[in-house]
C-alpha cells in the first residue's frame, strides 16, 4: 500500500504488476483496495474511453479470484458511472 502513487500514473509495468497482483489475490487488504482501485480507474480513464485492452484488465481483475467481491463490485460500479459512453463489451460483462 505504502508502494502505490497517491497522485499520477505509475508505470505500466508497475500497474501491469498490480493487477496481476490484485487478480490473484483470494482476499485483499481494505487500505490496499482504498488505494488500488481509485488509481487503476484513473489509468484507465487517463484517455477518457475504455480501450479492448483496459477492457481485458477490468475483466482480469473482477474474475481473476474466481468471483466478484464486494471491492471489485464498487469499482465495477463507479467506473460504470464514470463512462458517459460505456463500450457495450463493457455493458455486457458489467450486466
Amino acid at each position: 500500500r505504502l508502494h502505490l502513487p497517491a497522485s499520477g500514473l505509475p508505470a505500466p509495468a508497475d500497474l501491469r504488476a498490480l493487477v496481476d497482483l490484485r487478480a490473484a489475490a483470494r482476499g485483499a487488504c481494505p487500505g490496499f483496495d482504498e488505494r488500488f482501485f481509485p488509481l487503476l480507474k484513473r489509468c484507465l480513464l487517463a484517455d477518457g474511453w475504455l480501450s479492448a485492452a483496459e477492457r481485458w484488465v477490468v475483466l482480469r481483475i473482477a474474475y481473476g479470484g474466481g468471483q466478484i467481491d464486494p471491492a471489485e463490485r464498487r469499482f465495477l460500479d463507479d467506473l460504470r458511472r464514470s463512462l458517459p459512453d460505456p463500450p457495450p463489451e463493457f455493458l455486457a460483462a458489467y450486466d
